[in-house]
């Protein structure tokens, strides 16, 4: 059974990879170790059209990883019979879906598993938008037997992680592309970015963040209420809210430390006749040099950045990147309010939440702007959107 610090590990490296992707070799060579696989890897599938590919790999020779996104992906027996299966947080195993005994009748083991000397393989489920799926996966051979109940206990501890880790990543390169764009447009975001310490010394925020608070330099304002900067750092005016916030500022931090494995969480902040806040906590791996926005990070003597908070004000809605989007794409307002969230790195769910629509009806959206921008995936029209290449029709 993995070692309770080498599951910390495994998670401490989960939030470095969602600020830097090239520490995701290292985190699946660790996890390949921690479950005894020969192959760990990151798979995004299309479920429908049965395709995909494998977006990062450890123990799989490339020329293997190539054919798998050119043809392997098509006849993937295992994503082709776990439809049910594939849900968000569930971890499963090939033999859940095809037998091993139809397995070794196949294509897809005697032309692509065999050969590598594959057979048994299990992992967990990330994400699944309609009928695309992203998970994580790890493979042995038939000779090193299945995996058992100490493995799967170990990716399921990663479940919450991979979550946390992912949404991290999505407002991070949100974030970034702007950055890349333009300077100073990292400020100009609509929502606050704000990094803190364990105890919740802020080290930096944007300037978002700044007009939220009521800071600017050393100057306060009022600020737009819920949130407060004072000499012990971040907080909430409402007490038990200022409780709640220093307390996923503490588990973040500590998972980061390696005391704890929290994967931070959502929480609203009140404001006296203003609609509440809405605050995510997440662990923070480090610092990446496109975020700095800091005169707090010099002023500040404490520990290296742990949480990361994004704050969301319903009255700062960016109506210029709406109007924009919508102009680049000829979307309807609906569809480009929900083109400009996913831009802001919120999931479909959230965005539905907050537009008080059905999921059912954001998917239609979502539909409707990938038809109209020429995509298929979120990934490509976020990149569209950030760098301007709008295909023309």
């Amino acid at each position: 059974m993995p070692r309770a610090e080498n599951v910390q590990t495994l998670i401490r490296l989960l939030y470095e990879c969602a600020l830097d992707p090239r520490q995701w070799s290292v985190f699946l060579a660790e996890y390949a170790t921690a479950v005894g696989a020969q192959m760990s890897g990151l798979v995004v599938q299309d479920l429908r059209n049965q395709n995909g590919q494998v977006t990062a790999g450890y123990g799989a020779d490339p020329f293997w990883e190539r054919r798998y996104a050119e043809y392997y992906a098509g006849v993937n027996v295992w994503a082709q019979q776990g439809h049910s299966l594939l849900k968000p947080g569930i971890v499963s195993a090939g033999d859940q879906y095809v037998s091993d005994a139809a397995l070794v009748k196949t294509e897809f083991y005697a032309d692509f598993l065999r050969p590598q000397q594959f057979f048994y393989n299990f992992g967990g489920t990330i994400t699944r938008e309609d009928n695309v799926a992203s998970y994580f996966t790890a493979s042995r051979s038939r000779k090193a037997g299945p995996f058992g109940a100490d493995e799967y206990a170990t990716a399921q501890q990663l479940m919450p992680h991979f979550a946390a880790a992912l949404r991290v990543h999505q407002r991070i390169t949100g974030l970034e592309g702007r950055v890349e764009q333009a300077e100073g447009a990292l400020d100009s975001a609509a929502q606050g970015v704000i990094a803190t310490d364990v105890d919740g010394a802020v080290l930096f925020m944007n300037q978002t963040a700044s007009e939220m608070l009521g800071v600017d330099g050393t100057n306060r304002t009022a600020g737009i209420g819920g949130l407060t900067l004072g000499r012990k750092g971040l907080s909430a005016q409402h007490p038990r809210e200022a409780i709640r916030l220093r307390e996923l500022i503490a588990r973040a931090g500590q998972t980061i430390m390696g005391n704890r494995a929290h994967p931070g969480g959502v929480m609203f902040v009140s404001r006296p006749g203003k609609t509440s806040l809405k605050v995510l906590v997440a662990p923070f791996g480090g610092v990446r040099n496109k975020l700095r926005v800091a005169p707090f990070a010099a002023r500040s003597g404490r520990n290296q950045p742990a949480a990361v908070l994004f704050i969301n004000a319903p009255e700062r809605i960016p109506v210029p990147m709406v109007e924009q989007i919508a102009g680049q794409l000829q979307l309807t307002p609906a569809e480009a309010r929900l083109a400009a969230a996913l831009v802001d790195g919120k999931s479909i769910k959230e965005f539905a939440e907050e537009a008080k629509v059905s999921l059912n009806t954001a998917r239609t959206h979502l539909k409707r702007v990938f038809h109209k921008a020429g995509v298929s995936r979120q990934g490509e029209l976020i990149h569209m959107l950030l760098t301007g290449a709008v295909k023309q029709p």
